[in-house]
């Protein structure tokens, strides 16, 4: 709390010089992510490092600089459609090193942070999560601390219609609890922000505290089926999460067949089409002899 109050002190400008990371994370419209981003970074001399589905990882000509490129701000089990055009209207445009460069507007931000938080909280295959950084509570603690133009109706607004108001107020709880600054008063009066979410609000903080497997308080959110359950509110997200493979376009859909950006869409048609073409040269081709 005594660093916390330090920083306060500090000229805005120079407060990102606190903030350490790797890499440098951009968020791409999905149809540039699949068709130009790779060709476009190669030709400035940018090498594919990583490709773990929704995000790309690139090093430069030095090995120095880490890019990652993403086309959603999580993986499929969390199924958030933010639709990229409405956040590239709503950025704010800030001045960094000289350049001008859009970033997102703070109450896009929050809720983009909570599901970040929600992710890394999941478990993974051996049902155990990683264990969080504590700066990503700390960007979202700071985000409600430091920024006086969160447009909470709109986030509330939004986070619903997105089906992740739940991830939203578990977000904010875990970094209010975890770091002793008061809840905003717009969240307070939501009664969904203090019902039923206890068990996930200890989860987080216990996956950033490292208490994992030493008297963990609640064993049955280790079971991945059961988190996505309780994180994700609506019926149909939890069906897509189950049945993510048969709904959900992936790398193999855009190969079969690439379609313009205004039909980016239809991939969804593309999917079953290409399984069932699949399928059939499977029973069609010849036995190997």
């Amino acid at each position: 709390m005594r660093s916390a109050a330090r920083t306060q002190k500090l000229p805005r400008k120079l407060l990102p010089t606190l903030r350490q990371f790797s890499d440098l994370d951009i968020l791409v419209a999905t149809w540039d992510y699949h068709f130009r981003v790779a060709e476009l970074l190669a030709s400035h001399g940018w090498r594919l490092t990583s490709d773990y589905g929704w995000g790309k990882t690139f090093m430069d000509v030095t090995g120095r600089i880490r890019l990652d490129v993403h086309e959603r701000v999580a993986d499929r089990e969390i199924p958030v459609s933010i639709n990229f055009n409405r956040i590239w209207k709503r950025c704010l445009v800030i001045s960094l090193l000289g350049a001008s460069v859009r970033t997102f507007a703070p109450s896009d931000l929050l809720i983009i942070l909570c599901v970040q938080l929600a992710k890394d909280a999941a478990p993974n295959k051996n049902g155990i999560p990683d264990r969080i950084p504590l700066i990503k509570v700390c960007d979202i603690a700071e985000l409600l601390t430091s920024r006086q133009h969160i447009d909470w109706k709109w986030v509330f607004r939004e986070a619903g219609r997105l089906g992740i108001l739940r991830i939203v107020y578990v977000g904010i709880r875990t970094a209010c609890d975890l770091l002793r600054i008061d809840v905003p008063k717009e969240v307070l009066q939501k009664k969904e922000a203090t019902q039923s979410l206890d068990s996930l609000v200890t989860h987080v903080g216990e996956c950033v505290l490292g208490r994992i497997g030493r008297g963990y308080s609640h064993p049955e959110l280790l079971e991945e089926r059961r988190y996505y359950s309780e994180m994700l509110e609506r019926a149909w997200d939890r069906v897509h999460m189950r049945h993510v493979y048969w709904v959900t376009p992936n790398v193999l859909d855009y190969s079969f067949l690439r379609l313009p950006r205004r039909l980016f869409p239809l991939y969804y048609l593309v999917r079953p089409i290409r399984i069932v073409c699949k399928y059939m040269r499977r029973e069609w081709a010849p036995p190997s002899s």
